[in-house]
């Protein structure tokens, strides 16, 4: 399985990601983390519009927002 997974580009607007996000049909609660690996840096668990607006105002690069996994571990 692979989770959804969308792209956000630095300097997207909030309103194409709030688009991207009701096109693929993804529901709170889900993650964010950048695109580059960071070992879980910057990583977080996103429950509102609120939480994700304040993160992308925030983080000034490239990340993703991709469907929460509830199984014990991911690879």
């Amino acid at each position: 399985l692979y989770p959804t997974t969308l792209y956000v580009h630095s300097g997207e607007a909030f309103e194409d990601i709030l688009e991207k996000i009701k096109i693929h049909q993804l529901a709170f609660p889900f993650v964010v983390k950048p695109e580059v690996g960071a070992a879980g840096l910057l990583f977080r668990k996103i429950d509102t519009i609120e939480q994700l607006k304040e993160y992308h105002n925030k983080v000034q690069m490239d990340f993703i927002v991709q469907e929460l996994v509830h199984f014990p571990m991911e690879v």
